[in-house]
Parts: C-alpha cells; structure tokens; sequence
C-alpha cells in the first residue's frame, strides 16, 4: 500500500486552502448585496395595485433572478476593466481581482456564464423582457468602457440602468407603465446617481490631480454636481405634486387627497438625504446607506400607510378639493 509523503499532504493542504478563498471571493466578485436595486423590478406591481397576482408575482421574480445574473456579470466585467485603477483606489484595492484573491481567467469564465445564464432564463418570460434585459446589459457594459468617463454623461445612464429595472418587471408581467411612474422614477433615481458622484469626490477630497481619476470630473465641481442632485429630487417631488391632482389618480386611489400628505414625508427624506451626503455620511454607493437608514424605513411606512389611507377610507382630507 502506498504511502503518502509529507509534501503529498502539504500539497492537498495548499489546494483545499485555496478552495476554501475561491467560494467568498468568486462571491464577493458577484456582489450580491447590490442586487437590493433590482428590487426596482417589482415597483409596477405595487404602484399597479396587482400586488397580490400570483402569476405576475412569479414572473416578475424570475426577471429579478436574469437581471441579478446579468448584473452580476456586469460586474465581473467592470472589475475585470478597472484592475489597475482599483489597486489604488482607497477602499477598491480590496476587491477580489484587484486583491489577487481572483485571476482574470476566473472572471472571463465567470462572466459569459453568467450572461448566458440570465438571457437564456428570460426566453421564458415575454420577449419585450429579453429585449430589455438585452438592452441594459448593453448600456452597462458601454457604461464600464466609456459613459464611466464622460462628464454629465455617466450619470445619465446610471439612472437609465436603475429606470430599465423598473421597465424590465413591467415588461415581464405585462402591465402598462405610468408616464408619471416614469417621469417620477428618473428624476429620483437621477438625484441618487447625483449622489454617488458627489460622494467620491468628497472622498478624494485629499487627491492631487484634483478629480475623480478617470472621470470628467474636478473638485471644483462638487457644488454644482450638488445643486443638480438636490434639484433632480426636488423634481420627483414636483411630479408626485401634479400626479396627486391629475385624473389619473382615481383610477387607483378614491380618495387622493390623502396623498398630499407623502410630499412632506418625501421633501423631508430627500433633504436629509442630501445633507448627509455632503457631509460624507452616506457611502459610496447611496443604496448601501438607505438599505442600512433607520428613518428610511420609518418613511417607507409612513408612506405606506398613507397609501392605504387613500385607497380604503371613505372620505378624503376635509377641505381638500379632490
């Protein structure tokens, strides 16, 4: 019978170590915990008050599963794009490729399995949603080689990546969007985007080639890129305003006087909300800060609850007209 050698163990130590570091960091590589946007998918179900549509829940919940494998090839691509930048980044040096933990062969494997994966997935669901899902993994992809550098341009097409996921669970369950769900959606998705961009900058505060490196951007220009932010969300707020008085209201809400009472909740959320990221308070990723925000949460169900309010009540606000 055979015996093994020292070195024969060490060897099958090295390898199962290796093995144990190649599951979290393939993960991390993934980012899972960014697939908290694509949650986006299901705001035409709540906002069409079909929540409680088995079929267009299950449909929906499979275009938020290709649009997580998509994403997360994206990702990998981006990573893979960026691995000379990110090892002198201050907090992106620790990603799995620029740290080493992953080779680059990991991530051109990774990748085109993955989106695969998601677009042969969607064939099950309407093809308007193939063809959308098709189209964001295109804009991302051509944001990582190209919007990323363009002043004013990137962040354009950062908020058309977050508005195609609402497009995307549209399209897959089948129900018309709202011009006012859209008008509304991009100009608060447009003031979160404005955010990240004034975030970095902050943080790059203490750089000296005095802007984002690789971007079109300079130091000079955190109060500009600021105003359009706040402006963007002040915008959201004004379309919520017009909504609550059009005629399309009482298709879902008898009495919508009651929703005069989400625009108080919602300039007081977008105000702290930008306070906050000119103080450096919310991270990188303003998604991260809000998913992790208590008063987020105590607003989402204050919001709720009016809604409810103007769907089940059967008298409005006195004095207001509606």
């Amino acid at each position: 019978m055979p015996v093994s050698s020292p070195e024969q163990f060490a060897g099958a130590g090295l390898i199962d170590s290796q093995a144990r570091h190649f599951s979290p960091a393939i993960l991390r590589a993934l980012r899972p915990y960014q697939y908290a946007k694509n949650i986006l998918v299901f705001v035409p179900l709540v906002t069409s008050h079909k929540f409680l549509a088995a079929g267009m829940l299950m449909r929906i919940f499979a275009a938020f599963c290709c649009i997580c494998l998509c994403a997360s090839a994206t990702y990998v691509i981006n990573d893979l794009a960026d691995l000379d930048s990110d090892r002198h980044h201050r907090s992106k040096y620790n990603r799995p490729f620029a740290s080493g933990s992953l080779s680059r062969a990991a991530g051109l494997f990774a990748a085109p399995l993955l989106l695969v994966c998601g677009i042969a997935f969607s064939r099950l669901l309407p093809g308007m949603a193939t063809i959308i899902l098709l189209f964001y993994t295109a804009l991302s992809i051509a944001y990582t080689f190209w919007f990323k550098q363009r002043l004013l341009a990137d962040v354009l097409v950062l908020s058309a990546l977050y508005l195609l996921r609402i497009l995307e669970g549209a399209a897959a369950a089948s129900i018309p969007v709202s011009p006012w769900l859209l008008a509304f959606s991009l100009f608060l998705l447009l003031s979160f985007a404005f955010s990240k961009r004034v975030t970095e900058m902050l943080g790059s505060a203490g750089s000296t080639c005095g802007g984002l490196a690789g971007r079109g951007y300079l130091l000079t220009d955190i109060s500009v890129i600021t105003s359009l932010g706040v402006g963007s969300g002040y915008l959201a707020c004004l379309v919520l305003s017009l909504y609550i008085n059009s005629r399309s209201v009482h298709e879902l809400y008898p009495h919508p006087g009651w929703l005069w009472l989400l625009l108080p909740l919602l300039l007081y959320w977008i105000g702290r909300f930008w306070v906050l990221t000119t103080r450096g308070c919310v991270s990188d990723d303003p998604l991260v800060f809000i998913l992790k925000d208590p008063v987020t949460y105590g607003a989402v169900f204050c919001g709720v609850a009016v809604l409810f309010l103007g769907m089940m009540l059967p008298f409005g606000i006195p004095g207001i007209s509606e």
